[in-house]
């Protein structure tokens, strides 16, 4: 059964609820508001996150092409090693090639010279 309630009673249980209705108003602005303030600072970090990124993209761009400009250099530089093995290859085998021919030249100049001091020493044994 319900109770009949005079106006009085309405009027107080109206204005309690209308007074919970405005606290849960209350609370969902209060709510609205540190979300907007939480979203806004999220808003900032993300922008500033992404200003990071950006540059750090851009340093390793940069990074990359020192890198790969090195790398060049280096094979330049050993192309260039290279080049100058292959010239002193040649140059010591020219070198060795020179050295043979001046041994095998001091080598008949020795015998032609044994054969002159034989020959003088023949000539100065017959002739005493």
């Amino acid at each position: 059964m319900m109770k009949i309630m005079d106006p009085e009673e309405r009027f107080d249980r109206i204005e309690r609820q209308l007074e919970f209705m405005a606290g849960m108003q209350a609370e969902i602005f209060a709510s609205q508001q540190r979300n907007d303030s939480e979203i806004a600072q999220n808003s900032r970090q993300i922008a500033e996150n992404s200003r990071q990124i950006s540059q750090l993209a851009d340093s390793i761009s940069r990074l990359a092409q020192v890198v790969s400009e090195q790398g060049n250099r280096m094979e330049e530089g050993f192309k260039r090693m290279d080049a100058r093995f292959e010239r002193t290859d040649a140059q010591i085998k020219q070198t060795d090639e020179q050295m043979k021919r001046t041994d095998e030249q001091t080598k008949r100049t020795d015998e032609r010279l044994n054969a002159l001091i034989a020959l003088i020493e023949r000539k100065s044994s017959n002739g005493h």
